[in-house]
């Protein structure tokens, strides 16, 4: 009976990691004084995300539901026109992306929710 029970309960954990491919998302702005625009694309079948008007000292939550695949691209532009982009291919770990302009930079990392599928994005805007 146990090994019927392990058994169940292996079939049950196998599925859940097949299904449960979302990507929950923190997004900080750290800047004193600028506004924040952010805005990404994933492979999956959902929209776009735009997080627009992120005040100095605002963080923004949300995800993207089930069937969230790589690649994954975002893009951040300031109240003064500098913008970042990035293209993630897959989970990462912290990373210091300059911006177009060189007083600005951002540090995000992609990380993976072990025993699930789950990956989040960490993003902090400077």
């Amino acid at each position: 009976m146990k090994k019927l029970f392990f058994a169940a309960i292996f079939s049950i954990g196998l599925f859940s990691i097949s299904q449960a491919q979302s990507l929950d998302y923190y997004i900080a702005n750290s800047d004193p004084i600028d506004i924040w625009d952010f805005g990404m694309d994933d492979a999956g079948p959902f929209p776009a995300v735009y997080e627009l008007n992120i005040l100095p000292g605002q963080l923004r939550t949300g995800s993207i539901p089930f069937l969230f695949a790589f690649p994954l691209e975002w893009k951040a532009q300031d109240s003064n026109g500098c913008g970042i982009y990035q293209f993630v291919p897959g989970p990462t770990g912290v990373i210091t992306a300059p911006s177009s302009c060189a007083a600005t930079v951002a540090y995000y990392q992609v990380g993976i929710v072990i025993p699930f599928v789950q990956y989040y994005l960490k993003l902090e805007l400077n």
